[in-house]
């Protein structure tokens, strides 16, 4: 069986393994009914500075037709009045973003130049057979001195993490990821040549409250070493192993399982020793195809 291995998927075995083997394309694929408000306004930030920087199209008007959609595309959609909250709190900040980074994406701020948009990855995971490290890159992206990035936007609560994104397996693994298509030539019509060194991950933040001091937009490039990819491909290796290897089933509870897992109810019952297999087609779907890297004929 092919295995497929996304950050996401690395961090959810790594995280619980009970919510893993739910939720992981290589095993039930299920997700909860009830979209996470967080996840749906981030998607949508995503997809509005998508097309914004590759077809120059108003990002605020994509956010909210792209958050329409897709709460009536839930199985069990959100309450008006929690939308509405949620499509004004993203009006105001892709608003700011444009008063503060440009209108046009020829008149950003620091000069950066976005030249690839949402591109999806899938390489062979060394020593493995029939195993891909797979995934999805805001963009790449080329800097004021001629450095290329890759570019990754993230909407946040509070402050910008950026001790947290410095040690992310995302950071490094999608410039692993990124170096490699550029070698191959894969962007060159793009302004890219297989030349290139991808320097690192240039984190695109925005902070959905507007902060009492200082900016609510943080842009910080990290810097990642060829030691760091080497050491990446290794753990990559590890992990995917340990996932092939038929692995043992069960929780990890922690406190944050409350706000922070849509299996929860589940789990309690589960908990009790009760089958949950009846939950599992009453409270969860199918996770719907999330690009070409997950068809397995490709």
């Amino acid at each position: 069986m092919t295995l497929l291995v996304s950050i996401s998927d690395w961090m959810g075995f790594l995280r619980c393994r009970l919510q893993w083997d739910w939720m992981s394309p290589n095993r039930m694929n299920r997700m909860p009914k009830r979209p996470v408000p967080a996840l749906m306004f981030g998607g949508a930030v995503h997809l509005a500075l998508e097309l914004f920087y590759r077809e120059a199209r108003n990002p605020v008007e994509t956010f909210m037709q792209a958050m329409v959609l897709a709460n009536t595309e839930a199985a069990t959609p959100l309450e008006e009045a929690k939308l509405m909250e949620l499509i004004g709190k993203g009006e105001h900040l892709l608003l700011d973003y444009l008063a503060y980074y440009g209108e046009r994406p020829t008149d950003d701020r620091d000069g950066l130049r976005v030249l690839v948009t949402e591109q999806e990855f899938k390489v062979v995971i060394p020593g493995m057979v029939d195993a891909f490290f797979v995934g999805t890159v805001d963009g790449l992206c080329i800097d004021v001195n001629g450095d290329v990035w890759v570019l990754e936007h993230k909407t946040h609560t509070r402050a910008a993490p950026i001790d947290g994104w410095m040690l992310s397996e995302q950071t490094v693994g999608y410039v692993y990821a990124m170096q490699r298509a550029v070698l191959t030539g894969h962007f060159e019509d793009r302004g890219v040549p297989r030349s290139a060194t991808v320097r690192g991950t240039l984190y695109n933040g925005l902070q959905k409250a507007v902060p009492r001091t200082g900016s609510r937009f943080t842009r910080q490039p990290i810097r990642v070493s060829r030691g760091a990819l080497e050491m990446f491909q290794k753990r990559l290796v590890a992990v995917a192993t340990e996932m092939r290897d038929d692995p043992s089933i069960y929780p990890t509870p922690t406190l944050d399982c409350v706000w922070q897992c849509g299996m929860y109810d589940m789990c309690l019952t589960a908990r009790d020793g009760i089958d949950v297999s009846y939950m599992l087609q009453t409270e969860t779907v199918q996770r719907p195809d999330r690009g070409i890297v997950y068809r397995q004929e490709e």
